[in-house]
């Protein structure tokens, strides 16, 4: 089972602390602390985490400098601040952070939230029930995982031209037995011409 990364972005450790506390199965969970230099984020950033936790009161802003022009950006933010007015929570919410949670943290509250955020994630990133392949927020993560640590790599896209027709001619249960096969050439091919490292994924459409 991959390890899923959780980030904690402060100056002191009382949070990081706290989550590796929280979540100290080793084999389950990476957590990786960061402080809020942005040179250091954006390294941090390399090993695309699965959550972000900014214990800082300029959260706003380092959350703006990590997103940046991503309007596609699916990481999970938390924000942690002393401020607890309505007025400091929506202006953090309406920037696209996720949760707020006001300090001092509940540590079973900031549990529950992590967790949740996780399986959320990991829910809506499952592999394919019929082909078996990494869906479109893996691939998503491993093509800006390549991009950030500037990796040379090629992209393949493979289209199954007149599959509509096919569908609609022969029905969904042979629709999806092409495509089963399809995965399955592809998955071999690569496995045998292919590099270490080379990633397939079935890309979904909604």
């Amino acid at each position: 089972m991959l390890q899923k990364r959780i980030l904690v972005i402060e100056e002191q450790d009382e949070v990081f602390t706290l989550v590796k506390e929280l979540f100290n199965d080793k084999s389950l969970y990476d957590i990786i602390l960061c402080d809020t230099d942005f040179a250091h984020i954006k390294e941090a950033m390399n090993d695309i985490p699965d959550i972000i936790l900014i214990n800082c009161e300029e959260h706003i802003e380092i959350y703006k400098r990590i997103v940046g022009d991503n309007t596609l950006f699916m990481i999970p933010v938390i924000a942690m601040s002393s401020k607890f007015k309505n007025i400091d929570i929506l202006r953090s919410i309406s920037t696209g952070i996720n949760s707020y949670i006001v300090k001092p943290v509940d540590k079973n509250y900031l549990y529950y939230t992590i967790k949740n955020y996780i399986n959320l994630i990991y829910s809506n990133r499952t592999v394919s029930s019929l082909t078996g392949l990494p869906g479109n927020i893996q691939i998503t993560n491993e093509l800006q995982r390549r991009t950030l640590k500037r990796m040379g790599f090629y992209v393949l896209y493979i289209d199954l031209d007149n599959f509509k027709a096919y569908n609609d001619t022969y029905g969904f249960l042979k629709g999806d037995e092409v495509i089963k096969l399809a995965a399955d050439i592809i998955v071999a091919s690569v496995s045998e011409f292919g590099d270490k490292g080379d990633f397939v994924g079935h890309i979904r459409w909604r």
